[in-house]
C-alpha cells in the first residue's frame, strides 16, 4: 500500500491492464469517454506503480471503462490516483478493485453478484485459508478436529463481507444464488443476460436463478431472443414454462391447433411465418432444426 497520490495527465499507453473482475461494456465505455472529452474527467482511475522489470510503469487497479472510454474519445492521457506500490499483493489489489467497483450504483445484479462473491471469498480466505468454498458439512467436520476453528469463524466472514458491501447477510445470500445459478450455471449466457434490459431487475434474475437447470437455460435463451420483454411472466409463458396470466393454456391443444393451421396455409403464408419464426426461436431450438434439416438432406 501507499499514500494515495494524484497523477495528472498519466499517458494511457503507459498503463497495463490485467485480469478484471466483472464485465466490460464497450457502449458504457464510449459514453464515459464522450463525457470526459466534453466535460472533463471528474473521477480519476486507480493505478499501481510497477517494478523496474515490468514492460509498462503502471498497472490499472480500477477504472477500466473510464480509461478505455478516454482512449475511444481520442484522448492520450488520463488523471489517476496511485493507490499501491510495486510490492502490493494480489489480495490487496483485488480488495482495492472491489472497493471502488462496488460503490458504483449502476452495477447490474449479475455483475454485482460477481463483485460481491469475490469480496466474500476474500473474507472467507481470512478465516479459512486454503478452504474457500468448503461445504458447511465438511467445515463442521473439520472444526471438530481443529481447535483453531471456532463457531464464530463459521459465519464471521459472511458478516464482514455483507458489512463491507453495505448489505445484510440475507441480501448477500440472494446474490450468491444469482452467482451460482447464472454466472456459474450459464457461463456462456451470463454476460449477455447482464446487459439485457431484464438484467437490470434483481427480482427477474432471482426468478431466473430459481428455475431448474433445463428450464433456466430455456428461459435465459428466451430472454435473449428479444430486447423488449416486459416481465419474466411474459418470458416464462413464451418459453412454455408457465401459464399466461389471466388464461389457462393447454399446450397439447395449442400445439394441435398450430399444426392443423400450418397444414391449411398456402406456401406464401408459411413463408411469412418462417421469417417470424427465425426472429423468435431460441438458439437450442435453432440447433434442433439444423439437425432435423440435415437428416432430411436439406443441409449439408
Amino acid at each position: 500500500m501507499t499514500d494515495r497520490r494524484a497523477i495528472m495527465g498519466l499517458p494511457i499507453a503507459s498503463i497495463a491492464v490485467g485480469p478484471r473482475i466483472g464485465f466490460y461494456n464497450p457502449e458504457h465505455a464510449a459514453r464515459l469517454g464522450a463525457s470526459i472529452a466534453a466535460e472533463g474527467q471528474h473521477d480519476p482511475i486507480h493505478v499501481k506503480r510497477n517494478g523496474n522489470a515490468a514492460k509498462l510503469p503502471w498497472t490499472l487497479v480500477a477504472g477500466l471503462h473510464r480509461m478505455r472510454g478516454a482512449a475511444l474519445a481520442g484522448l492520450t492521457t488520463i488523471d489517476a490516483i496511485q493507490v499501491a506500490e510495486a510490492g502490493a499483493t494480489e489480495l490487496t489489489l483485488r480488495k482495492l478493485e472491489l472497493s471502488e467497483n462496488l460503490d458504483h450504483s449502476e452495477r447490474r445484479p449479475i455483475e454485482r453478484a460477481i463483485l460481491m462473491i469475490e469480496r466474500a471469498r476474500l473474507e472467507e480466505a481470512n478465516d479459512h485459508p486454503g478452504h474457500v468454498g468448503e461445504p458447511s458439512q465438511v467445515r463442521a467436520a473439520r472444526a471438530r478436529w481443529d481447535a483453531s476453528i471456532t463457531m464464530m469463524d463459521a459465519s464471521g466472514w459472511r458478516d464482514r463481507a455483507a458489512a463491507a458491501m453495505g448489505c445484510s447477510v440475507p441480501t448477500l445470500e440472494r446474490y450468491t444464488r444469482v452467482y451460482r445459478h447464472i454466472v456459474e450455471g450459464l457461463p456462456d449466457l451470463a454476460e449477455a443476460l447482464n446487459f439485457h434490459p431484464l438484467g437490470e431487475s434483481l427480482s427477474a434474475m432471482m426468478r431466473l436463478a430459481s428455475l431448474n437447470e433445463t428450464a433456466r437455460r430455456t428461459a435465459a435463451e428466451t430472454i435473449l431472443s428479444r430486447p423488449d420483454w416486459g416481465s419474466m411472466d411474459q418470458v416464462l409463458a413464451a418459453a412454455g414454462l408457465a401459464e399466461s396470466k389471466g388464461s389457462r393454456i393447454d399446450a397439447d391443444k395449442l400445439g394441435n391447433v398450430m399444426v392443423n393451421t400450418w397444414a391449411k396455409m398456402p406456401i406464401s403464408a408459411r413463408q411469412a411465418h418462417v421469417e417470424w419464426l427465425v426472429d423468435n426461436i431460441t438458439p437450442s431450438m435453432a440447433n434442433d432444426m439444423v439437425v432435423g434439416f440435415k437428416k432430411r438432406g436439406l443441409l449439408p
